[in-house]
């Protein structure tokens, strides 16, 4: 579920029911599944259209070597149809790769006075907000999100920008623990 990091000098001593200590061997929130979703129904549909019209490698070469050692009319239409589902495959391939590597590198950490959020391989994103400095938080999501359990959460601040972590597991009981943090914060002045 959520995790509670600690990172304060007091949370070195404090254990919680299973010995643990605060943040210790939880997992962070991640991004839902449905970031794959593009992506693996392109490369599906390339994949069915190379099956049903016999597309290959060697076919579309052969098709492109005849177009350029004797290009006359007619042309040969059925080279564009194999070029397009080759482009379909490889878009499909690469959005299931960035979606992929989003997946698998996002995390929300939520600590006892702040918010951190982190995403990227190469090109790393990172971001953090301490709850005093937050206003509000908001939560987006469709009729599919909230029957697959997803959404956007987007946390404001005062001065301090905003956080939006797009398409993360279980968003509306992230976006009421945020907002449970930023109202004890508020409360206790600080």
């Amino acid at each position: 579920m959520i995790e509670k990091g600690e990172r304060s000098a007091s949370s070195t001593t404090q254990t919680s029911k299973k010995g643990q200590k605060p943040g210790k061997g939880r997992k962070p929130i991640r991004a839902h599944w449905i970031v794959l979703l593009n992506g693996g129904t392109q490369v599906a549909i390339a994949f069915w259209l190379m099956v049903r019209f016999g597309v290959t490698p060697s076919g579309t070469a052969g098709k492109l070597d005849r177009l350029v050692s004797e290009f006359s009319f007619p042309v040969d239409w059925s080279l564009g149809a194999d070029v397009a589902i080759w482009l379909l495959m490889v878009s499909g391939l690469v959005s299931l790769t960035h979606a992929a590597v989003y997946m698998a590198t996002t995390k929300i950490r939520i600590y006892t006075r702040s918010i951190e959020w982190q995403t990227g391989l190469i090109h790393q994103h990172a971001a953090r907000m301490q709850f005093k400095d937050a206003e509000s938080v908001r939560l987006y999501r469709s009729w599919i999100g909230a029957l697959l359990n997803y959404g956007t959460v987007t946390v404001w601040g005062r001065g301090a920008g905003s956080i939006t972590m797009e398409k993360i597991s279980n968003a509306k009981a992230l976006m009421q623990h945020i907002d449970k943090k930023i109202s004890e914060q508020s409360s206790s002045g600080g």
